[in-house]
């Protein structure tokens, strides 16, 4: 089974304000666990889609994590672009949408998981299941869809920053 992660962040108007922080948090704690982690910023990379599908073709599975507003296009568009190409191969959308919208975000065919809320610990618990072939119905936080049916988990409990790792600003070599 794969040990990678692909982290998108959607592009959105203007200029680039700065590293994809949630992206680099949510990879940090995932390289610590032992997965690669393969990151495409679309407010950056003007190709997006084409890095996108070249990383998930050995990909365990693919995370997207964005704003309401504009991003939700291109998160849409390479959503379903994946589904297309691998259907079999897990979306998993976090961010400020899916978060306070997970049954309107789940509602799409080509999204199977939603993380609500923090997701440093969560999108290592998901990872670490999917590897292992297992089942996400204990994983507080997310909201899956299962047998056709969505389910929405227990909240996870709000972590302080200061006690996760520091976001993995070497995979954009700011390092």
């Amino acid at each position: 089974m794969s040990n990678k992660v692909v982290l998108f962040y959607p592009p959105y108007a203007g200029q680039p304000l700065g590293p994809p922080l949630s992206l680099l948090s949510l990879a940090s704690p995932l390289l610590q666990e032992g997965f690669q982690v393969s990151i495409v910023d679309g407010s950056i990379e003007s190709d997006f889609k084409s890095l996108v599908v070249q990383e998930i073709k050995d990909a365990l599975c693919l995370g997207i994590s964005l704003l309401t507003g504009q991003m939700i296009r291109s998160a849409i568009d390479v959503a379903r672009l994946v589904h297309q190409l691998r259907p079999e191969l897990p979306i998993i959308l976090g961010g400020w949408h899916p978060s306070l919208l997970p049954a309107q975000t789940l509602s799409e065919d080509f999204v199977d998981v939603v993380v609500r809320g923090q997701g440093e610990r969560t999108i290592v618990e998901i990872s670490r299941l999917l590897r292992e072939g297992k089942a996400l119905e204990n994983v507080r936080g997310i909201s899956f869809k299962q047998h056709g049916n969505i389910h929405h988990n227990p909240e996870r409990p709000v972590e302080n920053v200061n006690d996760l790792p520091a976001p993995a600003f070497d995979l954009v070599g700011l390092l």
